[in-house]
């Protein structure tokens, strides 16, 4: 199937959950992927997983899921913008924000005047403490409706190069 027409019918589904949620159709998008990603209602998406706003390191979403069963920590960190392209600079501002969240000392995340995306981070953090670093398992997604043979390979470098060792 072509893209145009899968991203028609995205886009369509972006419009209908705009409608339904009475929020921006890039709001919409946002909420649109978790719910497929993560496989719940468009209205049981957590509001505190959503850290978009000011200060938020081009993190748009932050779930942490602990199983303490199996010591097993899995963060996922979504960057959502509804274009139809690939921008490198937005993916090297997401490594910058990973980095923010796994290295900088505590007095500098502390610092951040996003309040959720603090409370993740130190949630995160403690995990990371608890279980250690084997345990964790750090999944970014940086979504577009972009045709993914579009990529640049400067993009794919800059992805290529973020991934940190905990």
């Amino acid at each position: 199937m072509s893209v145009r027409i899968k991203r028609g019918f995205i886009s369509d589904a972006i419009a209908a959950s705009s409608d339904e949620l009475g929020i921006g159709e890039d709001d919409a998008f946002m909420y649109w992927f978790y719910s497929i990603l993560f496989d719940v209602e468009l209205e049981d998406v957590p509001d505190d997983e959503v850290v978009d706003g000011a200060g938020e390191r081009q993190i748009d979403m932050f779930r942490l899921e602990i199983d303490d069963s199996t010591q097993a920590v899995d963060i996922h960190l979504i960057q959502v913008k509804n274009t139809s392209g690939f921008s490198a600079n937005t993916v090297s501002l997401m490594k910058a924000g990973l980095e923010f969240i796994f290295f900088s000392p505590r007095e500098t995340y502390r610092a951040t005047k996003n309040e959720k995306l603090l409370e993740k981070i130190e949630n995160a953090r403690q995990a990371i403490r608890q279980y250690g670093n084997n345990s964790v398992n750090v999944s970014c997604y940086f979504v577009t409706l972009g045709d993914e043979g579009d990529i640049s390979t400067e993009a794919i470098g800059v992805v290529a190069e973020s991934r940190p060792e905990l």
